[in-house]
Formats: C-alpha cells, structure tokens, sequence
C-alpha cells in the first residue's frame, strides 16, 4: 500500500502537516528567490541549476536546488528541505529532512515523477533523556504511466 508520495511539480504540497506553495507554483516568485548557481549540459542540451531561497521568516517554504532543461523549461530534478519555519512538536528536538525527486518527459507536455528520495534524521528527547539520533532513507520509483489513454 501507497500513502502519500509528493509531485515537487504541484503548486502545493503537504509536508508533515504543512501545507506548503511548491517551487514551481504559478505564483512561485511571490515567495521564492531563485538565483542561477550554473549550466550545465545534458545530451547537447543546456540545463540551468538553480539554488531556490526564500526571505520569509514565517511561512513554510522549501530551499535548495532545482535543474531545468533550458529549452523547454523543464524541471529535471529537485534536492530541496523544508525551512526552518517547519518545526515539529516535543519531543522532537531536532529533525532534518530532505526530498529529491527527478522528471521525465512521457510526450509532449507531459513532465511526470520518476523518483521521490527522501531522507531525515530526527532527535528525540524530554528533560534529562535524549535518544541517539534516528536517521531514515526511503526510495521510491514511479513507472507505467499511461498518459491519455
């Protein structure tokens, strides 16, 4: 059984609880800064790494970075974390997580999740005991599209 996997190309996304505007949300500018970082190449084509930042200090956001296929302005692949706004309740002292996920092209205009690599470490603890962090990895692949079928 399948529970929630995000799509980094939804305009919103459910992130433990949070609900937060995705990198590539129609208004994506309103609360992200993204800056050039490199260029790169990939099958002769150009691809722009991008670090993506936000200067909100109380609205949920993600930050890291994203790669776009230059011709079509195609996100390839996503590496982002929630910001520090996103904070868990006691007895988590500290949790750090992180999402990568890559797109394919399955014809035309359809850029859909291949992957979705998630990794975390959390801390956990109350007054005068604290646990050994507790890391975890989950990987999942996402094959068969049928796309207009």
């Amino acid at each position: 059984r399948v529970s929630y996997l995000p799509n980094f190309y939804d305009d919103n996304l459910d992130i433990a609880g949070f609900n937060m505007v995705g990198v590539t949300h129609p208004d994506a500018l309103k609360f992200y800064n993204f800056s050039l970082e490199d260029i790169q190449s990939l099958d002769g084509q150009v691809v722009y790494e991008l670090s993506v930042s936000s200067d909100r200090k109380l609205q949920p956001l993600f930050e890291g970075t994203i790669f776009v296929l230059g011709e079509e302005y195609a996100v390839l692949e996503m590496d982002l974390k929630p910001n520090s706004v996103v904070q868990f309740p006691p007895p988590v002292q500290d949790f750090d997580l992180s999402y990568k996920q890559q797109f394919s092209n399955f014809g035309g205009e359809f850029w859909l999740p291949v992957d979705v690599r998630i990794e975390g470490l959390v801390e956990i603890g109350v007054v005068g005991l604290r646990f050994p962090p507790i890391g975890f990895r989950q990987v999942a692949r996402l094959s068969d599209y049928e796309v207009n079928r």
